[in-house]
């Protein structure tokens, strides 16, 4: 029996992979003198096609991670090589969803597109196996502020298939120095989705957009925020 047979004879039918562009960071030996890099270890290695095909088998549902914001690609992960580059990252989950249809996968923070919502329309369109979350509050408002009318058709279009996400990860410390850090998301989410604000300083630092990020509230309607706050996801996790 795999680890896998195990968890879902436990009651487990979610499962989460994590393929964040720093990963890498995580990887380095000394012992093995072996640093990683992305061409080393990637989400369409042949070795791990077996887990996902045995994730199809079981129709566990997968919430995946593959990649990060513009804004981090330009700033942060360089050089290329090692970090490698944005499409590659959003191409590979596309290969997971043409390659196992009947697996059931959330796209992590809107599948890492709110910046080119046009592709994930087309993807919605075409892989009916997809969903997604709107984790994390720094990134949806950093991109969502100036195509207001943009997001609000996109999330009418594709309302039984998005998810409310916060993005929010147990036992870190580093961020809480931050005053309010994590009321303070909960409620930009809440401005954000609830309100029509215009131009609320987002109460979170965001030193990748110079602390310049404003909130530009989407007010959805009620139909909207009962499908990505509760309906969704207990359709889809419960």
């Amino acid at each position: 029996m795999t680890i896998l047979d195990k968890a879902y004879e436990d009651g487990f039918k979610l499962g989460k992979l994590w393929f964040s562009p720093r990963w890498v960071n995580y990887f380095k030996s000394e012992d093995l003198k072996i640093e990683f890099r992305t061409k080393d270890v990637h989400l369409n290695d042949p070795k791990l096609e077996p887990l996902f095909t045995k994730l199809e088998d079981l129709r566990f549902t997968l919430l995946l991670h593959v990649s990060d914001p513009d804004i981090l690609y330009e700033k942060n992960y360089q050089p290329a090589s090692k970090f490698g580059v944005k499409k590659d990252h959003i191409n590979a989950l596309k290969n997971i969803l043409e390659k196992y249809p009947k697996l059931r996968i959330v796209g992590a923070h809107l599948a890492s597109q709110p910046e080119n919502l046009p592709l994930l329309d087309s993807w919605l369109d075409k892989f009916p196996n997809l969903f997604v979350d709107t984790g994390s509050a720094k990134w949806m408002i950093r991109e969502f502020a100036h195509k207001r009318d943009e997001v609000i058709k996109f999330f009418k279009k594709h309302k039984d298939r998005i998810m409310f996400g916060t993005d929010f990860v147990a036992g870190r410390t580093d961020r809480e120095p931050i005053p309010g850090y994590y009321i303070n998301r909960f409620l930009s989410f809440q401005a954000l989705f609830e309100t029509d604000v215009e131009g609320l300083p987002f109460p979170i630092p965001d030193p990748e957009n110079n602390n310049e990020t404003k909130i530009f509230g989407l007010d959805f309607s009620q139909e909207i925020l009962k499908k990505i706050y509760w309906e969704n996801a207990n359709k889809i996790y419960l």
